[in-house]
Order: structure tokens, then sequence, then C-alpha cells
């Protein structure tokens, strides 16, 4: 059985990773953060950045050669929370050895185009993920390109 002492949180300095990592460390868990740290939270609303109560780790969630860099020796994860990022690269890390217990994805954004048509299901990192989102989002691939294209959006 899974515990889920253990988290990390990909993209944890956002708006709702902030939440997120509030309601996690009033828990009790122990909270890993994941981030490019291009930004810090508020003080008001993150005090644990500051404070030293969860771990930080920074990195290019956007490339496999940064997720692996930044998350390659932090050994076993309960659970994953990922809102930020590359959801292919990150779940393929995740899906080698004996890395986490639950993966999570927040946010529709990375899923919309990733798997295809609405409805459709597929295997990635060796889970089975369903798409029921039925609306087009062009994805941001390792190369740096979306869809192909330069990449034209601002994360």
């Amino acid at each position: 059985m899974v515990s889920d002492n253990r988290i990390l949180v990909i993209g944890g300095t956002g708006v709702s990773g902030v939440h997120l990592v509030n309601g996690l460390l009033e828990r009790g868990k122990n909270v890993t953060i994941f981030h490019s740290g291009t930004h810090k939270p508020s003080k008001d609303f993150a005090p644990w950045y500051y404070e030293g109560r969860v771990k930080i780790v920074y990195g290019n969630a956007f490339k496999k050669k940064g997720i692996e860099d930044a998350l390659g020796d932090l050994g076993y994860f309960d659970v994953v929370c990922s809102m930020y990022g590359n959801l292919r690269s990150i779940s393929k890390f995740f899906s080698t050895g004996n890395r986490l217990g639950r993966f999570i994805s927040i946010g529709g954004a990375p899923l919309y185009d990733m798997f295809g048509t609405a409805n459709h299901e597929e295997s990635v990192g060796g889970w089975s993920v369903t798409n029921l989102i039925t609306e087009s989002y062009r994805i941001q691939t390792d190369d740096g390109t979306l869809n192909g294209e330069p990449n034209s959006l601002t994360f």
C-alpha cells in the first residue's frame, strides 16, 4: 500500500501550487518543490518557501535532461503532483525504477493535445491516461518547439 507522506510538487510556486503546498503542509506532509526558480511566491501566501519548511529543487521541467538532473538523486516519492513542465518527459522519468507511488497531473493544458483526440486512451510512461478534454491546445516539446514551430508561448 502506498503512503502519502513524501510528496513532490512540480510547479509548486505558481497560483495553484502555493495553495496545494499550504494544504499538504497543514496535513503534516513532507513536501519537495521542483520549479525553475524564475519567481518566488509571496511571503503572505507561502511563508514556508522562506522558512525552510519544504525542500526546493531548481531545474527545467520542460527538458528531459533538466528533469533528470534535478530529480535523479531524490529517490522515491509517495505522490508526484505535476502542474508545470513537459508532462510526457516527467511521466517517463518517473516510470523508470522505483520512483513513485502515485502520479497526479493538475491542470489541463499539457493534456489537451498530448494524447490525440478526446476520449482517447494511451499508455504513457507505464500509466494509462484517459483524455476527456475536447479543447485543442498546442504543447511544448523537448526541443523547445510547439507542435514543431518555434515556441510562441510565455511560461
